[in-house]
């Protein structure tokens, strides 16, 4: 979401993710899809990738195992120093909250700042999608 727009609610894009893996002779290969949203653009971005061999092996997350949602997970990352780092962007930025499925990880809430081309990221928290605990990983505390 552009950070401007966090007052309006946290819906601006949207990032569909899935795959499959398929046996290709000996090999496996990973076929992964992936459908954007962008409502401010009126637009749906697709786009697919096969990957062989499958050396990232994905297994499906269940976000109904997450107590901390996604929308919380925001509202930590902005009481804890989002709202800040934000502000010294004067809003030119965008909020991404993050759910890899990996083991050991949680929620990783990035605020990004778009320069010279580049997204750079501006405030990263993790957040644990038991108990909220976070952690900043940048700027460094």
């Amino acid at each position: 979401m552009d950070c401007e727009e966090i007052e309006q609610g946290l819906f601006s894009e949207g990032e569909i993710y899935s795959f499959k893996v398929i046996q290709t002779g000996k090999e496996e290969t990973r076929v992964e899809y992936r459908n954007f949203i962008l409502p401010s653009d009126h637009s749906v971005k697709t786009s697919r990738g096969e990957y062989t061999p499958n050396i990232q092996k994905k297994e499906p997350l269940d976000l109904t195992r997450y107590r901390i949602s996604a929308e919380e997970a925001i509202q930590i990352a902005e009481k804890n120093g989002g709202v800040e780092r934000r502000l010294q962007y004067g809003n030119d930025c965008k909020i991404n909250a993050f759910a890899s499925g990996l083991k050991d990880t949680g929620w990783e809430v990035y605020y990004k700042n778009n320069r010279d081309n580049w997204w750079h990221t501006i405030f990263m928290v993790t957040i644990d999608p038991q108990t909220g605990s976070f952690e900043v990983l940048h700027p460094k505390p």
